[in-house]
């Protein structure tokens, strides 16, 4: 029975061969590329004294926005979320929830109604996205914020921070071999991870737009947006030639 077992097992230990050495380093590529997309995001807001009412002061105020920024964003579409129609009620009805279980009367009569629309937009205008930003506040948009700037495709950069990486791990390797006194062998093995892209935000809280927009111009604002960083960390391990 031991001879049967060592027969079986001797393939197996032969084939457990101890992997070569090796240098493993962490290689880091980054490209720093200037942004072509601006992405916006804000809210509609339309009250009246019955809910057709305030989503008709909402549809407007949502029309007199798409035709006024249409020059900035060269037409990008308004892209639209999370649409409510609520009751309003007397500020003296103070517990809403309690409001909800009894008869629209008294200090708790509904009042009117509130619609609300959550709004994002993306547009390649980058130089005018400060300036839609306010304008956008004095059509009737609230809570206008400018959530940042990146690329609308990151391909390139991609590829070129991957290579940039491998460079850096090629140089890492080498200098750990020859200060290691061996030689550099071939790649063995390479390992990726998600690239970060940074961008910067610019915030309009709470604006409210007067009833018809003032005739001069929107305010210009000039934003100078730092380019987008495509990083892309490597694993790179080597062997060591014999």
């Amino acid at each position: 029975m031991a001879a049967l077992l060592l027969a079986a097992s001797a393939p197996a230990m032969a084939q457990e061969a101890p992997p070569p050495p090796r240098i493993v380093v962490a290689g880091t590529g980054i490209v720093r590329t200037p942004p072509d997309t601006a992405s916006l995001s804000f809210h509609i807001r339309g009250e009246g004294a019955t809910s057709d009412a305030a989503v008709r002061v909402l549809a407007s105020r949502r029309e007199a926005i798409e035709s006024g920024i249409a020059s900035m964003t060269g037409g990008a579409p308004l892209r639209t979320s999370n649409l409510s129609v609520v009751e309003a009620r007397d500020k003296e009805c103070q517990n809403e929830w309690q409001a909800r279980g009894r008869l629209s009367e008294g200090e708790c009569a509904v009042r009117g109604y509130i619609a609300n629309m959550d709004v994002t937009l993306k547009f390649s205008r980058v130089d005018k996205a400060g300036t839609a930003t306010g304008l956008i506040a004095r059509l009737g948009g609230s809570e206008v914020q400018l959530s940042g700037f990146t690329l609308s495709d990151d391909a390139e950069a991609r590829r070129k921070a991957t290579a940039a990486a491998l460079a850096d791990a090629r140089a890492q390797a080498e200098a750990i071999a020859k200060g290691a006194g061996v030689r550099l062998g071939n790649l063995y093995y390479v390992g990726d991870a998600q690239p970060r892209a940074l961008g910067e935000d610019v915030v309009v809280s709470a604006m409210r737009a007067p009833s018809a927009p003032p005739p001069p111009p929107p305010v210009p604002v000039k934003l100078t947006p730092q380019p987008v960083e495509t990083q892309v960390r490597l694993t790179v391990t080597y062997t060591i030639a014999p």
